[in-house]
């Protein structure tokens, strides 16, 4: 009895994994709203209220990233940026660049992702 118990978990774990959680449309659709509000946030002229906006929008989680490759730790990392940035109420030319590259850097990432998540659902 106790040798079937081990072969019943060995066969638990080498089953293969599920299907991802999230079809490619729900993925398209939640990281296009990821891209609209970081490029929102990224041209906002109003450094000093932007500020609060993305601390208060981030601590409250208004838009979830489910996470295929790693996308989603690219916009954390992006808006933590723009926080940072954003606490002395302007952006200087060189942040500004510095965001401009995170956030074609995200896209890049999703784009990636997007693939990955396209294979898995084949």
């Amino acid at each position: 009895m106790k040798y079937l118990g081990i072969f019943l978990m060995f066969l638990v774990s080498c089953t293969q994994k599920d299907a991802p959680k999230m079809s490619v449309e729900e993925y398209d659709k939640n990281t296009q709203l990821i891209l609209q509000v970081s490029e929102k946030f990224m041209d906002d002229p109003d450094v000093e209220k932007l500020h609060k906006v993305i601390v208060d929008f981030q601590f409250s989680r208004a838009v979830t990233c489910d996470d295929v490759d790693g996308e989603c730790r690219k916009y954390s990392n992006f808006l933590q940026m723009l926080i940072d940035d954003s606490k002395n109420g302007e952006f200087s030319p060189e942040e500004r660049v510095a965001h401009v590259k995170a956030f074609e850097d995200l896209k890049k990432s999703i784009k990636s992702s997007r693939e990955v998540l396209e294979k898995l659902n084949n």
